[in-house]
């Protein structure tokens, strides 16, 4: 079989530390990483230029997301607050306060309006972006500390992952906690929903990724071959690719219809802990991690 990808622009000694999230802007000209030393950076996706560095942190951000309407910027960090930025002028523009190490994980709702966020305490929050007030509560009925959240492409499930290795699906309409699903071991890195809200992916430390049926709930692919925890995950918006993040260095790609690995890359010397695919019919792949490095990988061929 023809490689599907291969390495392009190498983004070296990116940030300062570790590399904890990496995303595209939805035009898929630039891509946006998030850093244990605190700072946001944005580099232009064809040169690997820095064009802007974003600050407003004492703590390593640990997650960031773009919304639909390619205006605004999400992350989070270790201190009590949800940044909300403008990508038009590259200043915060909202801080919605949390709490302590309250929001380790966040993502906009559809609409750019809200912001779903996991707690310490084994719920999800949905925020206001205008009023900075809570709207919603959805409880897990457990005391565990979300690492993982996900919304569905069709806006109709919530989904997040814990450090107890259980992931919550829940209706988002009703509120109401649809499927409890005892996905891992130990506890859940990175969720995603498939492009078409069918199934819902799952990543953990103990070197699985699990996939779910939402119709059902029950668990249709168990992909092993990782050779440590499993960091980050991102479906292919137009095929049934997956690629994979790992402690073992490794970037993958598997195919979810042969449900198999289908190519390793091993452009990292550490830690991967973030893949985002840029959204365009022949999509790049970004990775980084505690190496320090932005990772661009160029498509050849798919099958």
């Amino acid at each position: 079989m023809p490689a599907l990808f291969t390495t392009g622009i190498a983004i070296e000694n990116a940030h300062a530390d570790g590399i904890w999230a990496a995303c595209w802007t939805k035009d898929g000209s630039k891509v946006i990483t998030g850093s244990n030393d605190e700072t946001i950076k944005i580099w232009d996706a064809s040169s690997g230029e820095m064009t802007a560095q974003l600050a407003d942190s004492t703590y390593a951000i640990t997650s960031l997301d773009v919304s639909v309407d390619e205006t605004m910027l999400l992350s989070t960090s270790m201190d009590n607050a949800i940044n909300v930025w403008s990508l038009e002028s590259n200043t915060l523009i909202k801080k919605i306060p949390v709490g302590a190490i309250n929001a380790w994980t966040a993502r906009f709702t559809k609409d750019g309006k809200k912001v779903i966020s996991g707690t310490d305490k084994g719920t999800i929050k949905l925020w206001s972006i205008e009023s900075g007030r809570e709207l919603e509560t959805y409880d897990t009925t457990r005391p565990q500390f979300t690492l993982s959240v996900a919304i569905s492409h069709d806006n109709t499930l919530l989904a997040c992952g814990s450090d107890s290795g259980i992931v919550s699906v829940f209706n988002v309409e009703s509120g109401r906690l649809k499927y409890t699903l005892m996905a891992h071991s130990s506890a859940v890195r990175s969720l995603a929903f498939s492009p078409s809200s069918t199934l819902l992916i799952s990543a953990s430390d103990d070197g699985c990724i699990q996939a779910y049926d939402m119709s059902s709930g029950n668990n249709i692919m168990s992909l092993t071959g990782h050779k440590g925890p499993v960091y980050s995950i991102a479906p292919h918006p137009n095929t049934s690719l997956l690629a994979s993040g790992s402690q073992d260095k490794e970037v993958k790609l598997w195919d979810l219809k042969l449900k198999t690995c289908v190519e390793t890359y091993n452009a990292h010397s550490d830690s991967v802990w973030a893949v985002d695919w840029q959204p365009s019919e022949r999509p790049r792949l970004v990775s980084a991690g505690d190496d320090r490095m932005v990772q661009l990988y160029e498509p050849l061929a798919f099958r």
